[in-house]
């Protein structure tokens, strides 16, 4: 088994023992913080909660929300620059709904999660000690 093998099969298993620990979705809602409610984004039509997660996609799945919320018609519509101007792109965040609406959404949505699945690694010149 090669290094980069083993580091998958511990990043495999610890995402896999987090999805079963089911702690992290009983947590109250009032404890999540406003900077993980600004990160949420709410498309009550499809009923999704899509939480920003830099480099796995980000910019294009907001892009596929922006369109599924009908702020316009197509991602190849939608300029680079109002993609993460939360503004103009139609995307509401979790964090301006009350804590009723925060709770509810919870509840109504299915959780997933998007990850990146790195194979090769950026740094294969750098020795490991």
């Amino acid at each position: 088994m090669t290094f980069i093998d083993v580091i998958q099969k511990e990043r495999q298993e610890l995402l896999r023992s987090i999805c079963r620990n089911g702690s992290q979705g009983n947590r109250s809602h009032s404890a999540i913080s406003k900077f993980v409610l600004d990160r949420i984004f709410v498309s009550d039509k499809h009923k999704i909660l899509f939480c920003q997660t830099p480099k796995v996609g980000n910019t294009q799945w907001k892009k596929v929300l922006i369109v599924l919320n009908g702020a316009f018609s197509s991602i190849e519509d939608i300029p680079e620059n109002v993609v993460h101007d939360h503004d103009k792109n139609g995307l509401p965040r979790l964090s301006s709904y009350s804590m009723a609406d925060v709770r509810e959404r919870y509840g109504s949505t299915q959780p997933y999660c998007i990850l990146e699945f790195s194979l090769v690694t950026n740094f294969d010149n750098i020795a490991i000690l």
